[in-house]
Parts: structure tokens; C-alpha cells; sequence
């Protein structure tokens, strides 16, 4: 076992040869409740940045999430999810919709251009393929980004509640 929540959530690794001198992981998540696609990318990395934090040790410790969530605020709504309350205040902690804020300002002309590849295309599916591919993109970005996100999300909760 990787990683746990309780009994809600745990993650498996499992590692093996491909072909000689090529290794793959594979991450397995286990849990009894729906997991939302964007939910489980939060916890994968998550999960990434704490394995990273326990190189050069010589012991790996399976990880508690319970902690996690609690050092971190911005996960609160996240741990509510599975059915855990943590103890925040409302100032301290920046939301998920101001989260979304920044997100659309930092992606808006991206997701825009990708909605109207969508939806003009002609006989062959070339603008859905670009379309999609401008949203995997955006995905990705959001996950490598999420720092700075919550930054600018950080920044737009001040000055809507001021």
C-alpha cells in the first residue's frame, strides 16, 4: 500500500518489466465511493508529492492522508468528499470556486478556441481532435499549475471579499 484514507481510499502501486531495462508503475485506487476524474488527478498528485518528500530515506512509509489534508488547506472540500471534517476557518481558507476563478482567467482563451474547434467543424472529426487535445492540454497544465493557481485564487478571494 502507497497511500490511505482510513478505509475510505487506498492506493496501490505495482511495478514491472515491460521488456527488459523498461519499468512500469501503475497506480491503483481503491475506494467505495465515486471518485470524480478531477478529484482523483488532485489525489494522484497529491499522493506523487508525498512518495517525492521520502527519497534518499532508506524506509518507505506508507502515507497517511488524514494528516495531509489537515496541513493543507485548500483540500478541506476535498476531505469533505470523503466524509471527514477538518477544522479550518472561513478566512484562512481559500474555496474551490475561487479556485475555478483562477483557472477559467488563466484558461479561458484555450478552452474557448477548443469549444469553437468543436463546434465547427466539418465532415471529419479534425476540430474535436484538436479540441480535445487543447483540453487534455488544459488538464495538464491545471495539475502542473495548481500551485500558482491557488495563489491567483488566493489573490481573487482578497479583493472580491474587500
Amino acid at each position: 500500500m502507497v497511500a490511505h484514507l482510513g478505509s475510505d481510499l487506498q492506493v496501490h502501486i505495482d511495478i514491472r518489466y515491460a521488456v527488459p531495462g523498461l519499468l512500469v508503475y501503475k497506480l491503483c485506487v481503491k475506494s467505495d465511493k465515486i471518485i470524480d476524474l478531477s478529484v482523483l488527478l488532485v489525489l494522484l498528485r497529491i499522493i506523487v508529492n508525498e512518495i517525492n518528500k521520502q527519497k534518499g530515506r532508506n524506509r518507505f512509509r506508507p502515507i497517511d492522508l488524514k494528516p495531509v489534508f489537515k496541513s493543507q488547506k485548500q483540500l478541506v472540500d476535498l476531505a469533505r468528499l470523503f466524509g471527514m471534517t477538518l477544522a479550518t476557518t472561513t478566512a484562512a481558507t481559500v474555496g474551490w470556486k475561487f479556485f475555478w476563478k483562477a483557472v477559467v482567467r488563466r484558461f479561458a482563451l484555450r478552452g474557448s478556441i477548443a469549444g469553437a474547434l468543436a463546434a465547427i467543424d466539418g465532415p471529419l472529426p479534425v476540430g474535436d481532435l484538436i479540441a480535445i487535445g487543447l483540453s487534455l492540454w488544459i488538464i495538464i497544465d491545471v495539475i502542473k499549475l495548481s500551485d500558482e493557481l491557488w495563489k491567483d485564487a488566493a489573490k481573487i478571494a482578497k479583493t472580491q471579499i474587500t
